[in-house]
């Protein structure tokens, strides 16, 4: 049988509480690579991560827990990975589970965001943590990039970034124009 996180036996999908996803992703890396394997490299490590949580004083190993099949990029353009990521996570959303995304790069936050809304059909507003504002509406040629994902999910809902030191002016013009909906959060 297939080893899970925490080095656990893989448990049947529909038993799972939480889901995880995999997406050896790196396409629009613009500085250094390797991102692709930070979900295997996680997954490997969890085997050494103590299984009790004080915080949920409860020893993680009961939760029922799935490693899907990762999600591999393939010779084409970043939209069509980020369909690719949709329909993978669609698949692995329920109500009353968790799915959670391991990449890659953070380009896949914004179908991941999307498929949450319309499998649950539920509106939600985003917090995003990243020294990076990430809200060019095109960067590299493309859409669909590390450097566009919050404002792919501010295209859809509210988001909150909290620590962005990084910022052009173009993006700061876009969030002050906006600012019913894009709160930044100054990390000074």
């Amino acid at each position: 049988m297939k080893l899970n996180f925490f080095n656990l036996e893989e448990q049947p999908f529909r038993k799972t509480f939480i889901r995880i996803l995999p997406v050896r992703y790196q396409g629009t890396v613009s500085y250094i690579s390797g991102t692709a394997e930070g979900p295997d490299a996680i997954i490997a490590a969890s085997a050494q991560v103590e299984k009790f949580s004080c915080l949920l004083e409860k020893d993680l190993s009961v939760i029922p827990c799935y490693v899907a099949d990762p999600v591999t990029p393939e010779l084409n353009t970043p939209k069509h990975m980020m369909k690719k990521v949709y329909k993978k996570a669609a698949k692995l959303i329920e109500p009353g589970k968790i799915l959670c995304t391991l990449g890659g790069e953070h380009s896949i936050s914004g179908p991941v965001v999307q498929a949450h809304a319309d499998v649950l059909k539920e509106d939600f507003d985003v917090i995003v943590i990243d020294a990076h504002l990430d809200m060019h509406d095109e960067y590299q040629g493309t859409a669909f990039s590390h450097a566009t994902v919050s404002r792919r999910i501010a295209d859809t809902r509210k988001v909150c970034v909290i620590g962005a030191r990084s910022i052009c002016e173009n993006e700061f013009q876009f969030v002050k124009k906006n600012s019913d909906r894009i709160f930044h959060i100054k990390p000074f």
